[in-house]
């Protein structure tokens, strides 16, 4: 061990006591295993597994010879080399490379080829699979101390395509050139990395585990290999996690509106593609009464639709249809098609919308509106046919926020003494007056934010005042559906409520992460806690009122007056999730502008509105690069 430098202790793995080391003397490297061919390929796997690939426990020498007496027990039961199970006591690499072809066994077959719970049963569960090893085929197998003590029936070696048949032929290759009995006739760990790196079924399943949060839709391959999809998706990853201006990503300034931006929204799908056909696209409204699509990649404008009666001050997109709905300030409903900008269907409302949204269930794509009388309307969509109206809060603007599965839409009017209600989705497609819609109302009043947890079917929470209207509460509610035969009821159940602290600010603006946690923002500061009240974080990282919140399963970004985006990443390594600051994006000049007021991101990409001093909007977009080879 004097050859190498320890720099710390990584854990336990399959030979014991794994530490990271600083080689100090050259030519005697310490990896068994070298599958990094390149620099990008070791910079990007080096950030999954902290030693730089797949690297062995620390021999001591250099791999290749042969190592002193060693216990056979230093090796996990299940990746256990035959030679160790006969009792070898001398022993070379070959242990590594048979317990690398357990682990590749394991991936390919989902849980362990050979799981004994002893040496004996350990000697049979190879044996079963590999048939029973003699000395014309392991001649070295007669010398080991354990060899005559042992004896077992003649079994002849099953067909590794009988035991995995799901893996391909090159996958089923390379596992019997790992599962060999003589160890010197296995695979040497020079050619390893060579077979591995064309081996799918294995980038396969390290895209699949390491994503595996990530919904199917999101891991789109396209022309291109699994291997592909690894290492650039981890490459990009790694850039939006450093945010190295010019270096991680190209930052525009996209002008073209002639007043100021009220709502954007990706109309692009979320996927992680990189066959060069992948591109960010957003649609924005704007008091000049206009609706724009916009190219964030190439920093250009895709089309603009003409001016319109009024100016239109809010919008939705379909990215599955790339369809864009928009209201103007007069309640004039419009859908447009996202290619070309074409008009498709219009539905005026009786007084302006206070509220949409955009409800794509497998009944049919659903437009909800509200309007300021407190209606709560529900069309079909492309066409924008009038499916429902429901009175909800009489002559009271009312907002929307549909549940993630969109099976729940949560209506409220804001600091009202109205509890707010919860509407089943499936009962406005058509109700009537012998079977109205299914909805509850809940306990509380002075309703100011509410939330959906997004990693929960139908969990919502709320902020309100307190029976005496004095102090903020943030109640959690699980909510459920019941069916019988002629009706659904609406079972709620409070599983969670705490009192804010009197020292914060009101907030401004309220969104949830995953299933546990709460993120508050007030004034320039961001505070996150568990749906119990225990406060794990706050940030101040803004000089200026933060303005918009966007929060994603890998990271949250803020925007503020003071011209600056902040990007926070999520810890993936703890039980409660873990927010940490990373860096600024920075916009234009203070002299021409006052601050973002808005922003978005995609899997790609970041953009905000920037809000100049002369009453217009331009965006800002943060694209950011990814190496294709």
């Amino acid at each position: 061990m004097e050859q190498y430098c320890i720099l710390g202790r990584i854990g336990e793995g399959a030979h014991g006591i794994v530490f990271k080391a600083k080689h100090v003397e050259p030519g005697m490297g310490w990896q068994c295993l070298r599958p990094v061919p390149n620099r990008l390929e070791r910079s990007l796997l080096s950030r999954r597994w902290p030693c730089g690939g797949w690297k062995m426990a620390s021999p001591t020498r250099p791999c290749g010879r042969s190592r002193p007496c060693r216990r056979s027990r230093t090796v996990s039961m299940w990746y256990r080399a035959p030679e160790l199970l006969y009792g070898a006591r001398q022993y070379d690499q070959g242990v590594d490379l048979w317990a690398v072809g357990c682990i590749l066994g394991e991936l390919l077959n989902g849980s362990p080829l050979f799981p004994g719970e002893n040496d004996i049963e350990q000697l049979c569960c190879v044996l079963r699979i590999l048939g029973t090893p003699s000395p014309q085929v392991w001649p070295e197998i007669t010398e080991l101390p354990d060899y005559n003590k042992i004896s077992f029936k003649e079994q002849a070696p099953v067909p590794l395509e009988e035991v995995l048949p799901d893996a391909s032929p090159q996958a089923l290759d390379l596992l019997g050139r790992f599962l060999l009995y003589p160890p010197r006739q296995r695979i040497s760990a020079s050619q390893v990395w060579n077979e591995v790196a064309r081996t799918q079924e294995l980038w396969r399943h390290l895209c699949l585990r390491r994503w595996s949060s990530c919904k199917a839709s999101q891991m789109t391959l396209g022309t291109q290999t699994w291997k592909q999809y690894y290492l650039c998706r981890s490459e990009l990853e790694f850039r939006m996690e450093s945010g190295r201006p010019e270096k991680d990503f190209i930052c525009k300034a996209i002008a073209g509106h002639k007043g100021e931006i009220d709502e954007l929204a990706y109309i692009s799908t979320n996927e992680y593609r990189f066959n060069g056909q992948e591109k960010s696209v957003v649609c924005t409204v704007s008091s000049d009464a206009t609706v724009r699509a916009w190219d964030l990649h190439e920093g250009t404008q895709i089309w603009s639709s003409p001016l319109q009666p009024a100016a239109l001050v809010n919008l939705v997109t379909y990215p599955r249809l790339q369809l864009v709905v928009t209201v103007d300030e007069r309640g004039l409903i419009k859908v447009w098609k996202a290619e070309d900008g074409c008009e498709w269907a219009s539905f005026s409302l009786p007084t302006y919308s206070s509220a949409l949204e955009a409800c794509d269930i497998l009944e049919g794509p659903l437009l909800l509106a509200a309007c300021a009388e407190g209606a709560l309307y529900t069309l079909t969509v492309p066409p924008l046919q009038l499916l429902s109206r429901v009175s909800v809060f009489p002559s009271n603007p009312t907002s929307l926020l549909c549940s993630p599965d969109r099976q729940w839409v949560f209506a409220s009017t804001q600091n009202s003494d109205l509890g707010p209600k919860v509407f089943h989705t499936l009962s406005l497609l058509c109700p009537s007056e012998d079977e109205p819609p299914v909805y509850t109302t809940l306990p509380i009043e002075l309703t100011s934010r509410a939330c959906w947890a997004p990693a929960e079917a139908a969990r919502l929470t709320v902020m309100h005042r307190n029976d005496n209207g004095m102090q903020l509460v943030v109640t959690t509610y699980e909510l459920e559906a019941k069916k019988t035969r002629n009706r659904v009821d609406i079972l709620v159940q409070q599983i969670a409520s705490f009192l804010l602290p009197d020292t914060m600010m009101p907030p401004q603006l309220m969104k949830s992460h995953g299933s546990q946690v709460i993120l508050l923002v007030s004034g320039s500061e961001l505070v996150l806690f568990t749906v119990h009240g225990l406060q794990l974080a706050a940030f101040q990282d803004h000089q200026r009122p933060i303005t918009s919140m966007w929060v994603g399963q890998t990271r949250v970004i803020t925007s503020s007056f003071d011209l600056s985006l902040r990007v926070y990443l999520w810890s993936k390594d703890n039980k409660l999730p873990v927010l940490r600051s990373c860096y600024h994006l920075l916009g234009g000049s203070h002299r021409w502008a006052s601050g973002f007021t808005h922003v978005e991101s995609d899997s790609m990409s970041i953009v905000g509105v920037e809000a100049r001093n002369i009453g217009t909007s331009i965006l800002r977009s943060y694209y950011f690069k990814v190496q294709r080879g």
